[in-house]
């Protein structure tokens, strides 16, 4: 293990030497480079400054001779080309000022010799102007460059050998090839630099001061005048025309129903030997009303001897008369909290004949602690699981259910089972795995499992001793003398002729 480290650490120290290496000779490489192209440089401005210096020796020679055979021509009667000021003009300071010295007295006689020369011909005088002219600008022209005026310099310097112009006679030619030099100064009238100053023109920026004028935000107090928010007040003007089928009968609603409200059921028909019970089940404890969260209506006919049981869903969406379109299990609350006659039963009782078309005689309430008490008196409710069940609850029911270590998951299995009084409220209301229309099945089994109880017990041969303590547990409309009328049904009655009906989710709801 040691030697494979030492190896790639060998390895690695190669790598990394190999590459400072590289680094420094590309470096060296880069430098070289560096210094070779700054000296080719420099070779390269020395020889254009060699043959710029030749270039305006040759050429001030060249005038020089033009000059003398001016002077010459003259006095022979010949009209030369006024090529010095042309020259003048093209070759200014561009020309070192060793090359272009002139002394004051060449000057004076080269601009002598041109005033006397003899007037030229028509298409040679606006030169001559152009002369006149010219020395004007160039001596505009700072003090350091006095030498640019003209370039008719006499000197005996020997004409370069690189300047083959000594075919001075054939003054056509040289007029065509020595005008390309002044037409080379651009740079004199490329002076249109401080003309280019259309800048300080460009204010228009204060003019374009719009932005001051776009100032229609101000006129943009648009908004107050944009007051038909309060023409928005037009709900009230929307009279509920809850001419709805309940008017004349029940009071108009004071909000707007979510959805609307149907029509009323009919009636129906009514059988004498038929009374209708209305069984519920508060979701509170030690008294209140709360929700009526069970609901189911046993229907007894007495001359055929049968028990019809219907679970109500708690959800049921239905009117609430003298309120609005509600849940069914705020029915009695609502009757509770608004005096309305018969208090909760009498706008329950109400709300079931308005959408079910089913009058209800009597009813019978409940909380769960007048459930346990009931099953307690039983010595236990005995109940056939078809399903298994599985939910929370309290691991005693001593314990307190507001902390969490007090409760289980617990799984109620299949078959016969004797509840407790806490195990059986967790029976009936047990719905985390289930539903609630399944709880309301098993609702209907434990009433069935407490009648079938209370019989065998021989407790219905006890009302009359047992009414007080029955009108404790339960809140009921029924007299001792309602009961004792349906004593004998419920001795003589047949398990089998006990009907439950839930309906079902998609079908019947």
């Amino acid at each position: 293990m040691a030697t494979g480290l030492r190896f790639v650490r060998q390895v690695l120290g190669s790598i990394v030497i190999a590459a400072v290496i590289l680094g420094a000779v590309g470096y060296v490489i880069y430098a070289v480079n560096g210094i070779l192209d700054q000296v080719e440089a420099r070779d390269l401005r020395e020889r254009h400054d060699t043959l710029i210096v030749g270039t305006a020796t040759a050429l001030a020679d060249r005038l020089a001779l033009v000059a003398q055979g001016g002077v010459a021509g003259n006095q022979q009667g010949d009209a030369l080309p006024t090529a010095g000021p042309v020259i003048a003009g093209g070759i200014d300071s561009t020309l070192p000022e060793a090359t272009a010295v002139a002394s004051a007295t060449q000057v004076a006689s080269a601009t002598q010799v041109a005033s006397t020369t003899a007037p030229p011909s028509p298409t040679h005088e606006p030169a001559a102007t152009d002369t006149a002219t010219e020395q004007p600008t160039a001596t505009d022209t700072p003090t350091d460059e006095p030498t640019a005026v003209a370039m008719v310099v006499e000197t005996e310097t020997p004409v370069p050998s690189n300047t083959p112009i000594p075919t001075v006679t054939d003054t056509p030619t040289t007029e065509s090839t020595i005008t390309p030099i002044p037409t080379n100064t651009p740079r004199l009238t490329a002076t249109p630099i401080p003309t280019n100053t259309p800048r300080p023109t460009i204010t228009p920026l204060p003019t374009d001061t719009p932005t001051a004028t776009d100032t229609p935000l101000p006129t943009a107090t648009y908004t107050p005048s944009q007051t038909p928010t309060p023409t928005l007040t037009y709900t009230p003007t929307i009279p509920p025309t809850a001419t709805y089928v309940i008017e004349g009968t029940y009071a108009i609603p004071f909000n707007t129903p979510v959805v609307p409200i149907p029509a009323r059921v009919p009636l129906m028909d009514t059988d004498p030997d038929v009374v209708n019970f209305l069984l519920l089940g508060s979701d509170t404890s030690g008294g209140g009303v709360g929700h009526t969260d069970v609901m189911i209506l046993v229907s007894v006919n007495k001359r055929e001897e049968t028990v019809a049981m219907w679970h109500l869903p708690r959800d049921l969406f239905v009117y609430i008369p003298n309120h609005t379109m509600d849940r069914i299990n705020l029915a009695y609350a609502l009757g509770e909290s608004s005096d309305y006659p018969g208090g909760g039963f009498g706008l329950m009782k109400e709300t079931i004949l308005y959408n079910l078309g089913i009058e209800i005689d009597h009813y019978a309430r409940v909380d769960f602690d007048d459930f346990m008490r009931i099953v307690e008196e039983l010595g236990g409710l005995d109940v056939s699981v078809d399903c298994a069940i599985a939910d929370w609850r309290l691991i005693s029911p001593d314990l307190d259910p507001t902390v969490e270590d007090n409760w289980e998951y617990y799984t109620l299995p299949i078959g016969r089972q004797r509840l407790t009084p806490y195990m059986a409220l967790w029976y009936v209301r047990s719905r985390k795995t289930t539903s609630d229309l399944d709880r309301g099945r098993r609702q209907m089994d434990a009433l069935r499992a407490m009648w079938y109880q209370a019989r065998e017990q021989g407790l219905f041969a006890q009302v009359t001793q047992l009414w007080p303590e029955a009108v404790e547990v339960v809140e009921t409309d029924m007299t001792l003398t309602d009961v004792l009328s349906l004593v004998p049904l419920a001795i003589s009655l047949d398990m089998s002729n006990i009907a439950r009906y839930s309906g079902t989710l998609g079908e019947h709801y």
